[in-house]
């Protein structure tokens, strides 16, 4: 066998090599990508329950916090009135402070106050007492009423209560001259 054939020989060889693993290439390349495919559909579909599923939970979180709002609200909106009427009657006739305006005060106090104990942040409820504490020291004289320092106490609850339900963090204060 001389050089020539040789080389023809090995050529071929080299040749029917070469197509068969361009055709086993090509196969796996097709396999591979078909793979890679289902491979990449299981895991978009993983990632899309999941998806869906958070929104679901940050939709139910919402819902929560939204409602816990609006009660804090309205609580908060009941919570006032009862202590402007007893103060402003204390104030402008302390003779119109009878036992039975007191009773329906203390009745009114309580369930407010039970109430911030289970929804208001822990410095609206302190703040509310140092208000209540206040108020009943000067109808048992044990203080003088002094409308500056009952306005400062209000204006605390009110600061409280602003932080509480995310309006603002900045303390109410008194800037008039009454």
């Amino acid at each position: 066998m001389q050089l020539p054939d040789l080389a023809v020989i090995v050529a071929s060889v080299l040749l029917s090599l070469g197509g068969g693993g361009a055709i086993v290439l090509g196969l796996s390349s097709w396999l591979g990508k078909v793979w890679a495919e289902r491979l990449m559909e299981k895991e978009k579909a993983r990632y899309q329950k999941d998806l869906e599923d958070f929104k679901a939970q940050l939709n139910r979180d919402s819902d929560r916090t939204a409602q816990t709002l609006r009660e804090k609200l309205s609580l908060y909106k009941e919570a006032i009135p009862p202590i402007v009427d007893l103060v402003a009657r204390y104030q402008l006739t302390p003779a119109e402070v009878t036992p039975a305006l007191l009773t329906e005060f203390e009745k009114k106090r309580l369930a407010t106050s039970a109430m911030l104990g289970m929804f208001a942040a822990l410095p609206v409820f302190e703040a509310y007492n140092a208000l209540i504490d206040y108020i009943f020291q000067c109808l048992e004289a044990k203080r003088h009423f002094l409308f500056p320092e009952f306005r400062a106490l209000s204006y605390k609850v009110l600061s409280e209560v602003r932080r509480d339900v995310g309006i603002s963090g900045d303390e109410l204060v008194y800037r008039g001259e009454r």
